[in-house]
């Protein structure tokens, strides 16, 4: 609902449905489906948080290059030279990237148990709190 409210000769329109879906749009994540390819960065994953993260959007793309592969495989068998073409080429840029992927992961991984101990390290002098309700 506008409301006009004047300040100072200025006439100010207030909408609150239009703020509450601006700051919706600017909170709300977008899920990662796997149709990209997933954003790892090994310099910048630094915790384990992190690592297991981007280990899980490699498995999100290796789920969905698989889903892909049907619907290719079906392009590709198509009478339609221009839809048997795309397939072609699609599928072997995802046959391509999927060492690339597995090289990821396994960096990754490697990365993950050193991360992980160094973690354990610094929180080995913790000491957990005594409490009650």
């Amino acid at each position: 609902m506008n409301c006009p409210e004047e300040t100072k000769g200025v006439i100010i329109m207030n909408n609150s449905n239009e703020n509450k879906t601006t700051t919706e749009a600017k909170s709300t994540k977008k899920l990662y489906k796997g149709d990209r390819a997933p954003m790892v960065s090994m310099t910048m994953l630094k915790t384990s948080r992190a690592i297991t993260g981007a280990l899980g959007r490699i498995e999100v793309r290796r789920s969905w290059i698989n889903e892909q592969k049907g619907i290719l495989m079906e392009s590709f068998n198509s009478n339609d030279p221009i839809k048997k073409q795309d397939a072609f080429v699609t599928a072997e840029r995802l046959a391509s990237s999927i060492p690339g992927l597995n090289e990821k992961e396994q960096a990754l991984k490697d990365k993950l148990a050193v991360v992980q101990q160094e973690e354990l390290a610094q929180l080995k002098d913790l000491e957990f709190p005594e409490f009650s309700i």
